[in-house]
Formats: structure tokens, sequence, C-alpha cells
């Protein structure tokens, strides 16, 4: 009867523990949206067809003809943004 008793507590206790990791691993790729606007290095024209990439994913979108993006990615992560004839650049 005593190891009975004793293999519900380790039962118990692990299966307390796997929930408490699973809970802790969603809870760190917390998913948002993040808008923003590509534009030249002084600001003020707007770049169309800038590709955006989440650094390490296959995740990706395109700017609008107004240079604008919204894109759905962890929120630790580095966006990638390109287009050709300009210096990559990593936002995060």
């Amino acid at each position: 009867m005593r190891n009975a008793s004793l293999y519900s507590k380790f039962y118990w206790t692990s299966l307390l523990l796997f929930v408490l990791c699973c809970s802790l691993n969603v809870r760190a790729q917390d998913v948002i949206t993040i808008t923003g606007t590509v534009t030249d290095s002084v600001g003020s024209t707007p770049i169309p067809g800038a590709t955006v990439v989440v650094q390490g994913t296959k995740i990706g979108v395109q700017t609008n003809s107004n240079g604008q993006y919204s894109i759905s990615a962890p929120s630790n992560s580095v966006l990638l943004i390109a287009y050709i004839g300009y210096t990559q650049q990593s936002v995060s």
C-alpha cells in the first residue's frame, strides 16, 4: 500500500511540473501584431514592396504602396527589412 501512495505522489508531482513548464513555454511565445512603415534613410519617402521577415522563421510580408506593413510575430522577435539597392536592416 505504501508503494501505491508513493507512486501517486510522484505522478501528481510530475503532472504539476509538466503543466507548469508548458504554461511557461506558451507565455514565452506571446504573439503580437507589429505594424510600421518602411522609409528611406531620411524618413520622408516610403518604400513599397520592401520585405519584412521575422528572423529565423519563414514568416514575412511585403510593404504596401505606402510602405506600411503588419505582421504577427512573437513579442521578442527581430525583424529583418530588405529592399533591392538598400542595406538590410534589423529591428528589435
